[in-house]
């Protein structure tokens, strides 16, 4: 056992068999390394667990908007990047604001390589009209092809009415297309 006094009376204890070393009497190194290192662990693992329970991002070209499942009051976001919720209790929810080409299309006498286009739509979600979305669609995200197709059948309804949530940017005609191409 060694011992080095001092103003603050420090001691180190080794064992005989030398894989034990105890710092001021209270841990041994490898006892103190493997608890250190489970705490890092453990302070990772809850930040983790917070950025995915408690920030969503938003991206420049996301429309985004919180939902409360205790009241079911949906409000927009004004801003994109981080976003801070409850946990559990509101709900971020984005919608994607890029043009989107839709199309009607029918195939040439029951041919699999040529393809006729009949009419095509470029079209995006206009976050003006939010709120009549949300009363038809209801909330959640929409983006890819689940947002083309919603866009689509708005688009192309035959009904009279003026959707606020579609701005229709270009409407081209009809096309002739190979799958060759």
């Amino acid at each position: 056992m060694l011992e080095f006094s001092s103003r603050t009376e420090m001691r180190i204890q080794m064992s005989d068999d030398k894989r034990h070393v105890s710092i001021f009497g209270l841990f041994d190194l490898r006892r103190g390394l493997f608890w250190g290192i489970m705490t890092i662990m453990t302070l990772v693992v809850l930040a983790m667990t917070v950025r995915v329970a408690v920030f969503t991002y938003v991206e420049v070209h996301e429309f985004g908007y919180t939902f409360d499942a205790r009241t079911g009051e949906t409000a927009p976001i004004d801003h994109d990047g981080y976003v801070a919720t409850w946990p559990f209790l509101v709900r971020v929810y984005t919608i994607d604001t890029r043009p989107v080409q839709v199309c009607i299309t029918a195939n040439v006498s029951g041919s699999t390589t040529t393809a006729r286009t009949l009419n095509c739509k470029l079209v995006r979600f206009n976050p003006e009209g939010f709120v009549t979305w949300i009363e038809y669609q209801g909330a959640g995200s929409y983006s890819g092809s689940e947002l083309r197709q919603t866009l689509k059948a708005y688009a192309y309804e035959d009904a009279g009415r003026d959707y606020t949530f579609l701005d229709e940017i270009i409407e081209m005609g009809a096309q002739s297309t190979t799958a060759e191409e």
